[in-house]
């Protein structure tokens, strides 16, 4: 990993939600905080497979963040304080238990497909080498 942007971002690459939500991120991203991978590429299958083989993919996006891996709501909670000051806002909803938050999480990773459409193609795969 690049040191300058080690929190890596792994993501469904098919998913029309991730992605536009990827590229929302990455316009807010003024510190160039993260590195972005698909899920299905094979950065991601390295960096899940040497270190974090029991985690639940690809029904979640996983953030990894000085070798912790954060999952679900979780990582969308850990992304908020890297998109600007207005975003911190939102950070009020961690006062829930992670696992409301995460259900919540879980409906809409479950329909993402239906509500917001399916990618012939993985998108996004080569946006770390612009």
């Amino acid at each position: 990993m690049d040191s300058k942007n080690d929190i890596v971002i792994l993501y469904d690459g098919y998913c029309k939600l991730c992605n536009f939500s990827l590229q929302y991120i990455m316009k807010r991203d003024k510190q160039d905080a993260f590195q972005y991978y698909p899920l299905q590429s094979n950065e991601a299958k390295d960096l899940v497979s040497k270190k974090f083989s029991d985690v639940n993919f690809p029904d979640s996006v996983i953030l990894i963040d000085g070798g912790v891996v954060y999952t679900k709501s979780e990582a969308f909670f850990r992304i908020l304080p890297h998109l600007g000051s207005g975003y911190k806002l939102l950070l009020v909803f961690k006062i829930l238990p992670l696992r409301f938050t995460d259900n919540i999480y879980d409906w809409i990773a479950k329909n993402r497909y239906k509500w917001f459409g399916r990618k012939n193609e993985c998108g996004l795969s080569d946006i770390n080498d612009e």
